[in-house]
């Protein structure tokens, strides 16, 4: 098995004054595409309360210790008028850091904060070990460590390894009572573990375009987003409303993924000065892991305040999840191009590239809230192979794209005077 962190990463700004300013999908831009803006929920008394993921706490599972994620957060927070935030960090990676992985680390944390401001972040640094075994068993120590974190209602994994036979015996971790496990499906066009457990939560991608109006454009399924039919992992019973292979198949819901229409993030590369950090455009499923993650957060804080418990990952949001009409998702069609695997599967409600699709807005909030849906623990698929992977160190982080401007996210309709064309970076981070 090889672990990868799933983002597509290229930096790069429009110079103001000597300054480098975000040029990706802003946090009030994504918002409004997906109607997860304005959401209000009542309590008891009739009080109206924002929806925005108060009371619950977000755990984010990463590899590496980041020493400057408070101050990167910071700083996005200031650019795009979000609360401030302290980020609680529980490091097992001690002072070893990597760039690739402070760079996954910031992101997540950046976009989970900006579908839920209102929710605590809890991030656990595991350490990568020194054989791939150890990585492996720290990373799932470090999940463990995160659901049974105070308070946490949503865990959030942007990293996968290729399958294995012996995958299964480790899916038990992902089946706490009232945590929601979330994983990025991949970016390589193949399935992968953990998004292919059965109580895991897979988040694939899309290409996703705004309207005229800043509004929901379109989208279509981002053709190197991870997704297909696990070769070992058997399917669960509310699968089958969309395919009957007898097998698990990702990816279950998905984001905005496609590179070229990416989100903004500001990273502080570790060892960097806090005034030497860069602004950058990211994409992958690694956006869709995390901002699922605040999504779930908003779905938690609103049960809280009609008395119900936060959803259990296995056995109650994918149940749910699969049992809501069509019309509570975005259709993300199948995007040619993509690989064999991510392409296994395409009907008109679900495809291995996009899965049911995105949430749309408070129709699907609101589903959410008020579920009552359950379903029995997943049983555990048969295994032959112990449970540790053989495994590779992490791969390397991917090569930054520098050279002409990168295409602006796409939007439909009349369009004002363009600006002058954007001068890229010629750093990385």
């Amino acid at each position: 098995m090889r672990i990868r962190r799933w983002r597509g990463f290229r930096p790069f700004g429009e110079p103001l004054d000597g300054r480098w300013l975000p040029s990706g999908f802003t946090p009030s831009q994504i918002v409004d595409a997906y109607g997860l803006g304005g959401i209000v929920f009542h309590s008891s008394t009739g009080a109206s309360i924002a929806a925005d993921g108060t009371g619950q706490t977000i755990a984010i599972v990463d590899e590496y210790h980041d020493a400057n994620l408070q101050a990167s957060l910071n700083v996005f927070d200031m650019q795009y008028g979000l609360p401030s935030l302290t980020v609680n960090v529980i490091n097992q990676a001690g002072n070893q850091s990597d760039s690739g992985w402070a760079t996954e680390e910031t992101l997540d944390v950046e976009w989970a904060h900006a579908i839920a401001p209102g929710a605590k972040i809890t991030v656990v640094e595991s350490s990568p070990g020194t054989t791939s075994s150890q990585e492996f068993t720290n990373l799932i120590n470090a999940v463990k460590t995160a659901s049974q974190a105070p308070g946490v209602s949503v865990v959030s994994m942007s990293w996968g390894y290729t399958e294995s036979s012996g995958e299964s015996s480790n899916d038990s971790t992902f089946l706490a009572s009232g945590v929601t496990f979330i994983a990025a499906s991949g970016d390589s066009g193949v399935i992968q573990w953990p998004s292919t457990a059965p109580g895991v939560l897979s988040v694939g991608g899309t290409s996703l375009t705004l309207s005229g109006s800043g509004g929901y454009g379109s989208e279509t399924g981002w053709n190197n987003a991870g997704g297909g039919v696990s070769s070992f992992e058997t399917e669960s019973s509310f699968q089958k409303v969309v395919q009957t292979t007898g097998n698990r198949s990702t990816p279950d819901v998905s984001f905005d993924g496609n590179p070229q229409t990416g989100v903004s993030i500001y990273v502080i590369p570790p060892g960097a000065p806090a005034d030497q950090g860069k602004w950058g455009v990211v994409g992958g499923t690694s956006v869709g892991a995390p901002a699922w993650a605040g999504i779930m957060a908003i779905i938690n804080q609103g049960r809280g305040l009609v008395g119900l418990a936060s959803l259990t990952g296995a056995t109650q949001a994918l149940p749910t999840i699969y049992a809501l009409p069509a019309s509570d998702f975005n259709k993300a069609p199948i995007s040619v191009g993509g690989s064999v695997s991510n392409m296994a599967i395409g009907t008109s409600n679900y495809n291995t590239q996009a899965g049911l699709g995105s949430p749309a807005g408070a129709a699907f909030i609101d589903a959410m809230v008020n579920s009552t849906t359950s379903a029995s623990t997943p049983s555990p698929s048969p295994t032959s192979s112990p449970g540790t992977p053989p495994g590779l160190r992490p791969s390397p982080p991917p090569i930054p794209i520098f050279g002409p401007s990168p295409t602006p996210p796409p939007v439909i309709g009349p369009q004002p005077a363009p600006l002058p064309t954007p001068t890229p970076s010629t750093e990385s981070l």
